[in-house]
């Protein structure tokens, strides 16, 4: 029996940005979460998959920080480069 199951993550970060919009920039967000998705073939209905967002808003692009943020999960999956 499921208690509670989030939403996606990527539905959550509008609002959470809109709430923001005083904080001085640049603004940095990023979530890492486990989001419950229907599987008729798991033996409960429903499986967990792990999501990752990240936002950089600022008068640059920011790309290093994104880069940075990606490159620590990246490299514990062994993803190759």
């Amino acid at each position: 029996v499921f208690e509670i199951c989030s939403p996606p993550p990527l539905q959550a970060f509008p609002k959470t940005l809109s709430t923001g919009q005083r904080i001085p920039k640049p603004i940095q967000l990023f979530e890492i979460t486990d989001v419950v998705v229907k599987d008729p073939t798991s033996d409960v209905g429903a499986r967990n998959r792990r999501h990752l967002i990240a936002l950089y808003g600022g008068a640059h692009s920011g790309f290093e920080g994104v880069h940075g943020l990606l490159d620590h999960p990246l490299t514990m999956l062994n993803v190759p480069r």
